[in-house]
């Protein structure tokens, strides 16, 4: 959600999420991610600066999904 600060939890929705093997947030790899089910993913905002950045998550085989952007509070 936007506004979310370092550490917090965020809903990462989309689709063809399952077997997700790594999420970045404006470059910086997300300390920790669970897939919940083929259209969210929660992750844990990695430290950064605040406004609008870059969300990719990566699925198999190796493709990162379309970029998404997402603002941020710092």
């Amino acid at each position: 959600p936007e506004g979310a600060l370092d550490g917090e939890l965020v809903t990462i929705s989309g689709s063809g999420l399952l077997g997700a093997t790594a999420v970045t947030i404006d470059g910086d790899p997300v300390p920790d991610f669970v897939v919940i089910n083929n259209g969210s993913i929660v992750a844990q905002m990695p430290v950064g600066d605040a406004g609008a950045v870059p969300v990719v998550v990566t699925t198999p085989p190796t493709d990162p999904s379309p970029v998404r952007w997402y603002a941020r509070n710092g």
